[in-house]
């Protein structure tokens, strides 16, 4: 049956046309003589890079930026860029020049922002789209547990607490805990050696962060509004060690209260804003102006604070029971998708635990605690291994050959009318009667979809404009099996994709239409039926 696509030319930013042919398998697979890992995080970002030889001799040999190789630890997702486009600065560099600013009225400043790549950006920057693959973090994390053992050989914690087999068999959960949000995948490593991904990526917004606004927050109502504004307004290098001092808190943090033990935690906050907020509460002694603001909030989280060493001072069951809650979301999501395999009779041999949250041992001990039937998993350089599986995976891309499809994706079309079709739908097309608003499927939520494999093609009908030759594609999302109109509550536009014929002499009368689910990114190829000549373009979305 042939379908009308719903066409009407409007562009949308989140997708473009692209020509792909050297990217989706029409050519041999690269192998880079280099490859560089890009890790945008929340709160963190680094780079790695590794030489093809390396990858081939010893490929636990990867190297990282400056910052990450000095400091250990990522540096700040923060940008910092004058108004005349003329200045920029990136990282610490960028927080510490805008604290040294006497007048920042000329500069933008973004601190811990979610980065997106974006191919058009990449391009201005001179890489050719065939260079660049888009990762998804649970999957490099997965792969780098799955390629490398995790832990280098000969490492003094190379075994681990509870080393499990690796290889041929082996099913796993990666649980990528980052600032903002929890990502998992389940993956198993197949007879020939390459990972097929088992169950739906899972997750949500239980990182980190969450555990810092939350706590910040109870500090800042303590200090009041005024006070805790200016300070974070004009103390910004002050703030920033504040807000390490919480970090540090939260990745400290032990599971409990142990006896004869001080059970407190340190805040750096500075002496002036200490006195200016003494003052405020018409107090001279600092401990006791903190216990006044925490009586009049009547919250049991102010209980105990005060001043030790000239630091604010919490009782840790405050911050233990802010962690609790994030442990509570992250435990729903494991249980979830072990839960599922139990009833099809499947073993998770391991949970494997990677991202800069999961470096708390608080939260390493409470999902060990909780989780009794499969093994939990900290591997060595937990907090990178993202970046690590991301060099790796650009050495490899076939290493993940099988994905699961996270949701039902189809065209909005317009269908021929028949009995019993909702005559409120009904349209007439060049005197034909039609279905609008149809969801045209594609692929189904829970199908296995290989890296290289292409859908059936479908084909359609321009019903507009048809001596155009640019026509546009609209791509909807639903978390429903079956769904027969774009319009349901499920369902989701997730954008357009123009494609260009205007080399075609021929009139478009009949496209056929298969998409790539099989990638990080959805790729749709569009053939003019009459001519033969196929055009490929690549959607701004993960496949998942």
């Amino acid at each position: 049956m042939t379908e009308s696509l719903a066409s009407d030319f409007v562009m949308d930013n989140d997708f473009y046309f692209h020509d792909m042919f050297g990217h989706c398998g029409d050519e041999p697979a690269l192998k880079p003589n280099i490859v560089v890992g890009i890790d945008f995080g929340t709160a963190g970002t680094a780079f790695a890079i590794q030489f093809r030889t390396n990858y081939e001799n010893n490929m636990h040999e990867i190297f990282y930026d400056k910052y990450l190789s000095t400091h250990g630890r990522k540096n700040s997702t923060s940008l910092l860029l004058s108004k005349n486009s003329s200045e920029s600065y990136f990282g610490v560099e960028a927080e510490n020049k805008y604290r040294r600013l006497q007048n920042r009225d000329g500069w933008y400043f973004f601190r811990h922002f979610k980065m997106q790549m974006y191919r058009d950006r990449t391009q201005q920057a001179g890489i050719e789209s065939k260079y660049l693959t888009i990762a998804l973090e649970p999957e490099v994390g997965a792969i780098y547990y799955a390629v490398t053992g995790a832990n280098p050989p000969n490492h003094p914690i190379s075994k681990m607490e509870c080393p499990v087999h690796i290889g041929p068999g082996s099913t796993f959960m990666v649980v990528d805990i980052g600032a903002g949000t929890v990502d998992i995948t389940t993956m198993t490593i197949m007879k020939n050696g390459k990972i097929k991904q088992i169950y739906e990526s899972d997750g949500g917004p239980a990182g980190g962060e969450n555990v810092d606004r939350k706590f910040i927050n109870l500090v800042a109502k303590l200090f009041g509004e005024n006070t805790w504004r200016e300070f974070a307004k004009e103390s910004s290098s002050k703030y920033a060690q504040f807000r390490d001092s919480v970090e540090s808190a939260k990745k400290d943090l032990k599971p409990a209260e142990n006896v004869g033990e001080i059970d407190d935690i340190f805040l750096y906050v500075p002496e002036e804003i200490l006195r200016a907020f003494a003052q405020e509460q018409e107090e001279t002694d600092l401990t006791s102006s903190l216990r006044k603001a925490g009586q009049k909030h009547k919250q049991r989280a102010y209980k105990g604070v005060g001043i030790e060493d000239g630091q604010l001072c919490f009782k840790a069951d405050v911050l233990r029971q802010l962690m609790n809650e994030s442990v509570e979301e992250i435990l729903k999501f494991i249980s979830k998708v072990i839960s599922s395999e139990q009833r099809k009779m499947k073993d998770i041999h391991a949970v494997i635990l990677i991202g800069g949250f999961a470096l708390s041992n608080f939260l390493y001990n409470a999902i060990k605690k909780e989780i009794k039937s499969v093994t939990i998993l900290r591997p060595w350089s937990c907090d990178k291994a993202v970046l690590r599986g991301a060099v790796l995976f650009g050495h490899n891309e076939s290493i993940l050959s099988v994905r699961k499809v996270r949701l039902t994706y189809g065209i909005k079309s317009f269908k021929p009318f028949k009995s019993g079709d909702p005559s409120k739908r009904k349209v007439l097309i060049d005197g034909e009667a039609y279905v609008k608003d149809c969801f045209s499927k594609h692929v189904t939520r829970g199908q296995d979809v290989h890296i290289d494999e292409w859908t059936p093609p479908r084909e359609y009908k321009p019903h507009c404009n048809s001596e155009s030759k640019t026509k546009t594609i609209y791509l909807y999302a639903s978390n429903a099996h079956s769904p027969r109109y774009v319009d349901e509550d499920s369902c989701k536009s997730i954008g357009q994709l123009v494609l260009d014929f205007t080399r075609e002499t021929d009139k478009l009368n009949l496209l056929d239409v298969s998409f790539n689910f099989g990638r990080t990114e959805i790729l749709a190829k569009v053939t003019h039926r009459s001519s033969g000549v196929s055009t490929v373009g690549i959607m701004r979305c993960s496949s998942n």
